[in-house]
């Protein structure tokens, strides 16, 4: 496969050819040979518009490469992410994703919602006093709500592993 240097050299030649191409349409040669030269001059045209889209399609098919590339990693990122954290019901009817304490690496124990990580988020809960008194744990992305079951803010811990 051609790669861009590669590219422009072959244009470069091409514009070269027809450069003599139209000089020899000026010199004085009988109607024959101008004839085949307009004819190369023609097949010259057509190579350099083939050369331009094949450059176009390189340079698609690399900004695919990247972006598969991109996204590769991120998934690989998310999968060593959420290798961090373990299903867990701290409350009863309140289950959520908490961090692994030997995965926490000075990190706080926190929980983090658990459709968001079914998106490939990492979004913490946040406790959050409902009108009534109670609290819940809230999600500031999705807005999803677990409840404590408590009228007082807890704090997260670590699940069992």
């Amino acid at each position: 496969m051609f790669d861009a240097q590669q590219m422009a050299g072959a244009l470069g030649s091409l514009k070269a050819a027809a450069d003599i191409a139209k000089a020899v349409m000026g010199a004085k040669v009988d109607f024959a040979v101008k004839e085949q030269v307009m004819s190369i001059q023609q097949s010259l045209l057509e190579a350099q518009q083939a050369m331009l889209a094949m450059q176009e399609a390189m340079a698609d098919a690399n900004k695919r490469a990247r972006q598969a590339e991109e996204a590769l990693v991120a998934a690989n990122d998310w999968a060593k992410e959420k290798e961090r954290y373990k299903l867990f019901t701290p409350y009863t009817g309140a289950v959520v994703y908490a961090i692994k304490e030997s995965e926490a690496r000075g990190e706080v124990p926190h929980y983090i919602c658990t459709n968001c990580y079914e998106q490939r988020r990492k979004s913490i809960l946040s406790y959050a006093k409902l009108p009534d008194g109670w609290y819940s744990l809230r999600c500031s992305a999705c807005k999803r709500e677990a409840p404590t079951n408590f009228r007082s803010a807890g704090q997260a811990k670590y699940p069992p592993e």
